[in-house]
């Protein structure tokens, strides 16, 4: 034990004083103050090991009293190794790097972001319609620079972010090499989102957008890709990280999220959207239809907003398009028809397709009219929830449309249902149609 004045009072111990007034004992064990509470205690007043995950710092190397004030004094020793407490900081900061919420978040983000850029990218070369990866980042202003070689280096661009993402992802831990390339794909990713917003305020400024939010997309993914080249640069650089089962599952839920917020932030920024332009003429998806031939709110708000794109000249024709619906013996598009012709509208201008029974089958059967009757520029009218499915579709086919969500209540009491059954069939037609390629 120890004296109040931190002399040792048993025997067979042997002591010198500190600078600092304290005693270090011999025998491995010292404190500050000079004072031990027991023979198993760590001797330093601020915890015993004090060196604040660091192995060089005042309480763990320290010269207090040294003569030359140069030479380290040795390691206090509590029955383990110095290599063994170095071992054990250097885990803990690895631990501290690899792991918590906002490290996974930012790996589930990179895995989604990395799988469907190269899904994507495998499907176009396996010639399944056009790169879905604008949906992301839009790096064909490159080939105003570049030429033929913008394309492939945007390409290049979306394949590398990819692949690197997606192995920082299940290995953020990695060497020196990788990571730097990692974080410079990132940062690539970000300027090109960043110059799409720039592209997207041009337009805004110019008018040329009818309706559209002061924000687009592209500014939170240049943000987002910012974030994601801090996270990896803050990666541990060294052998792979050992982080268990709970740690990847972790991971893969919060992509699992991401792939759900993904095409509810593609509805708020780009559903909302009003790219009304003119056009040859503007297809309506159908919806429902009441036995006694009244048109649906959701269907009406359509009709009328392409109704109103025919009367200011924007389009010369409209294309109806819906099929039966069990339980009505009308037509979505006979009725929708009956309803344009009602606000005047003269027959000659509408086009009727009763065949499109779906989403899918209204855009095959309005490309096949299109094409038939020499359309070159088409505007896609429906709910605005709807609109990045139908704008995915067409782009499957590579036909780019225009967009023109409908006005009027937007917020029925349906819309809740259909934002979220908008997230299961966008993927599913993003799988069938642009990556298993059943476009034909």
């Amino acid at each position: 034990m120890y004296s109040s004045s931190g002399h040792r009072l048993d025997s067979g111990s042997s002591y010198l004083p500190y600078s600092n007034g304290g005693y270090r004992d011999y025998g491995g064990r010292g404190s500050y103050s000079g004072y031990e509470y027991d023979d198993n205690s760590y001797g330093y007043g601020y915890g015993g090991y004090g060196d604040y995950s660091d192995a060089d710092d005042y309480n763990g190397y320290g010269d207090y009293g040294d003569p030359d004030r140069t030479a380290p004094m040795s390691r206090v020793s509590y029955g383990e190794p110095d290599d063994g407490r170095v071992e054990r900081s250097r885990r803990s900061k690895q631990s501290r790097s690899h792991g918590g919420p906002a490290y996974r978040v930012s790996r589930g983000i990179a895995l989604f972001i990395g799988l469907f850029s190269l899904f994507n990218l495998v499907g176009l070369a396996l010639g399944h319609g056009s790169n879905q990866n604008l949906w992301w980042i839009d790096p064909t202003f490159l080939s105003s620079w570049f030429g033929s070689w913008g394309t492939i280096l945007g390409m290049a661009v979306q394949a590398a972010a990819g692949i690197l993402l997606v192995c920082w992802a299940f290995s953020p831990a990695c060497g020196r090499g990788r990571k730097v390339a990692t974080k410079v794909f990132c940062i690539l990713a970000a300027l090109i989102a960043l110059q799409n917003a720039f592209s997207y305020w041009q337009v805004l400024a110019s008018g040329s957008l009818y309706w559209a939010l002061p924000i687009p997309l592209s500014f939170f993914i240049f943000l987002l890709f910012i974030w994601l080249s801090r996270r990896v640069g803050r990666s541990a650089v060294g052998k792979r990280h050992e982080a268990g089962k709970k740690a990847y599952f972790g991971v893969i839920v919060f992509a699992v999220i991401a792939a759900l917020v993904f095409p509810l932030a593609q509805i708020f920024f780009f559903g909302t959207t009003d790219y009304r332009t003119n056009a040859d003429a503007a297809v309506v998806f159908g919806a429902r239809v009441y036995d006694d031939g009244r048109l649906s709110l959701a269907l009406r708000e359509r009709m009328d907003t392409a109704i109103e794109l025919y009367s200011q000249g924007y389009v010369g024709k409209l294309i109806v398009s819906g099929g039966i619906e069990e339980g009505t013996s009308i037509s979505e598009a006979k009725a929708m028809f009956s309803y344009a012709q009602q606000q005047g509208m003269p027959s000659s201008d509408i086009i009727v397709d009763e065949y499109g029974s779906s989403t899918k089958e209204t855009v095959d059967n309005t490309v096949a009219i299109a094409q038939s009757n020499g359309f070159g520029k088409l505007i896609a009218t429906s709910s605005f929830y709807h609109m990045p499915r139908i704008k995915m579709l067409y782009m499957a086919r590579g036909v780019n449309v225009y967009t023109v969500p409908t006005v009027g209540n937007v917020l029925s009491n349906r819309t809740g249902f259909a934002l979220w059954r908008e997230i299961p069939a966008w993927w599913y037609y993003w799988l069938t149609d642009t990556v298993g390629g059943s476009v034909g």
